[in-house]
């Protein structure tokens, strides 16, 4: 008597087909998910129970952040580094409390949370650099850097969010600001600003679009989408657009957004990688996302 295959693998969790309307093929035992708790799936699309966790500290905990540095994490007002063996060192304690947005530039961390910001250097915190016009006599006046939310880092300069304005650094000065000249500004609030090698993703509380372009003096602008992303949820980490199947290779950024997850290609375009499969709620605001290998986790606040 031959053998029929009940299950054998899935092809992933799908929320926008009725349960009794997924798609199951009998020859091969193959189907979708209709329900899913905290099942991954490995390459050959074998679904498997995630490894359980462990309580290692107990607090309020936020803004945890590492990007091939040391770790950090905001706990209440104050600023912590973590240790390789999860212990907690103190770095600063007179923070306002709220979500710390960070960067990783050498062996300096920089850090921003709407009230107050420095740079972490050998585990201490220092009043963020104050720079020096240096050059040519000029007109022009600069000030130091402003306390921003997001920062990011591309092609030499800092970018500094403000609200509704992306301020930006003269180039390799991360205390020198032209206020009169180096801005971005947009219609609401800034949500994102991520840099791949031809430009940078920014995000503001309505829509993402992408300035094309190594200088601000040569950027295009073009709007990519008609909602925003969720604040907080781009990966620290990039994918290689090849190891998910993109014709153009380079470093991806990952997002997520109310459509489902969104990669922003190393040239500017944005793909929904879930947009086929997965019902988002639409009231989110703010998210997480971590990159694990080539999995993007991504999670949903409201």
């Amino acid at each position: 008597m031959d053998l029929v295959p009940y299950f054998k693998s899935s092809t992933g969790l799908n929320t926008k087909v009725d349960p009794t309307r997924i798609g199951y093929d009998p020859e091969t035992g193959v189907s979708d998910l209709a329900l899913a708790v905290n099942i991954t799936h490995d390459d050959t699309g074998r679904p498997y129970r995630r490894n359980g966790y462990e309580l290692l500290q107990t607090g309020s905990y936020h803004s945890l952040f590492c990007d091939g540095g040391d770790c950090f994490v905001g706990i209440g007002k104050g600023l912590w580094q973590v240790g390789t063996d999860y212990s907690l060192t103190g770095v600063r304690g007179d923070l306002s409390g709220s979500r710390i947005g960070f960067l990783q530039r050498g062996s300096e961390t920089y850090y921003c949370n709407d009230f107050q910001n420095g740079v972490i250097k050998n585990g201490q915190s220092f009043n963020w650099p104050t720079g020096i016009h240096e050059g040519p006599e000029t007109t022009r006046q600069f000030s130091e850097a402003p306390i921003g939310r997001h920062i990011a880092f591309f092609n030499g300069r800092w970018y500094i969010s403000q609200g509704n304005t992306v301020w930006i650094s003269e180039p390799f000065a991360p205390g020198l600001f032209d206020m009169a000249r180096g801005f971005l500004q947009f219609k609401s609030a800034i949500r994102m600003i991520k840099p791949v090698k031809e430009g940078i993703f920014i995000s503001d509380s309505k829509a993402i679009w992408f300035f094309r372009g190594t200088d601000p003096s040569e950027f295009s602008q073009k709007q990519l989408t008609a909602y925003p992303v969720l604040e907080w949820s781009d990966a620290i980490d990039y994918i290689e657009g090849y190891e998910i199947g993109l014709e153009t290779p380079g470093l991806c950024a990952l997002w997520g957004t109310v459509e489902g997850a969104m990669i922003g290609t190393t040239d500017g375009r944005v793909v929904t990688l879930t947009k086929d499969k997965i019902q988002y709620p639409k009231i989110g605001s703010q998210g997480s996302g971590l990159l694990r290998g080539n999995r993007f986790i991504h999670s949903m606040f409201f």
